[in-house]
């Protein structure tokens, strides 16, 4: 059965602590296998880390060199030791050559009443795109 984005429910996680960050990447044409193997490969790795809860790699319907990584974690803390982890920084370092242009990343948080009461501006500056080294 495949785990649909935003249908994650588990008992030991809050779900106003989730985190939710999408990251898109270009490939240079030459690299779109190798790469798509290894960020299939790599998110199979990340749903055996404590607190990564989704790693789906998605991939553009037209354009077989973009991709998107969606990953959801059960907290701000699991995210921080995801990045931190030394196999993480390896994998960015071995996608950087193949790299048709420097990947974005947004993070995101699950929304809730109290949103709606947020000035618009502060909402959209919370979600603004940053460029990933």
């Amino acid at each position: 059965m495949a785990n649909i984005p935003g249908s994650i429910s588990r008992p030991d996680v809050e779900p106003s602590d989730l985190v939710v960050v999408l990251v898109e990447i270009r490939v240079k044409t030459e690299s779109q296998q190798e790469i798509l193997t290894k960020l299939l490969a790599t998110t199979e790795g990340w749903l055996r880390e404590p607190g990564c809860l989704d790693g789906t790699v998605l991939c553009h319907p037209t354009d077989t060199t973009h991709f998107m990584v969606l990953e959801t974690f059960a907290s701000a803390q699991a995210l921080q030791v995801h990045e931190a982890l030394p196999s993480t920084r390896e994998f960015l370092s071995q996608l950087q050559p193949n790299l048709a242009e420097p990947p974005s990343r947004t993070t995101w948080r699950p929304a809730s009443r109290s949103d709606a009461q947020r000035p618009r501006q502060q909402a959209h500056q919370q979600n603004d795109q940053e460029r990933l080294p």
